[in-house]
């Protein structure tokens, strides 16, 4: 999976820089996202002194555009050979808030590796809009279970409040119409944290 994402983005970057060797350029860091259904999304970044966009988020963007919903894995690379360079700070923060558990691919002393987004921001606090509905709690991700939405049980639907699988399938379909019961799907198990530092069930 890895290796496809960073040669669609080493082609993308090839393709469309305009800087040469050890130049500056508006364009010099190409990324491809891989969707939950495996389809690929390229983009390059848009360099601006007022903050244009890294060339990841463009590809979420064009991912989005196409009808993506869920992401699995993303990485940039950059031009003239530069290989897997890691997200910045406000593209991990991105992450962190919309595709916790997609996996990043990142440059090691030993080589690429994926690791998941939420573990690029330890101790990492969501952000949430006046707009936003959803409460944001402090909380320790205890478990992370990869499964196809029809392998989905009771037990953990009864978890989020549900009585059974179908529930809980049609209650996701409400947030991802898309959601066909062969995708993909992460359960995050967690503890949350109260004021005083105790941890509840």
């Amino acid at each position: 999976m890895e290796p496809t994402n960073v040669e669609l983005a080493r082609r993308t970057i090839d393709a469309h820089t305009d800087a040469g060797p050890a130049e500056e350029g508006a364009h010099t860091m190409g990324a491809a996202v891989m969707a939950a259904d495996y389809r690929m999304f390229a983009g390059v970044n848009l360099y601006h002194f007022t903050g244009g966009p890294c060339a990841e988020l463009v590809a979420l963007g064009a991912a989005r555009a196409q009808s993506a919903r869920q992401m699995r894995c993303i990485v940039a690379v950059g031009n003239h050979g530069r290989g897997v360079i890691g997200p910045c700070g406000r593209d991990r923060q991105v992450f962190v808030d919309y595709y916790p558990t997609m996996r990043v691919i990142v440059s090691t002393p030993e080589g690429p590796r994926s690791v998941l987004a939420a573990d690029l921001m330890p101790l990492t606090q969501r952000w949430t809009f006046e707009s936003d509905p959803e409460v944001v709690l402090p909380a320790e991700v205890t478990g992370i279970r990869h499964c196809l939405v029809s392998d989905l049980t009771d037990q953990g639907a009864q978890a989020e409040g549900l009585t059974t699988a179908t529930e809980l399938r049609e209650a996701l379909k409400g947030h991802y119409p898309d959601l066909a019961a062969t995708d993909e799907v992460d359960v995050i198990t967690f503890q949350i944290n109260d004021k005083t530092g105790a941890v509840t069930q």
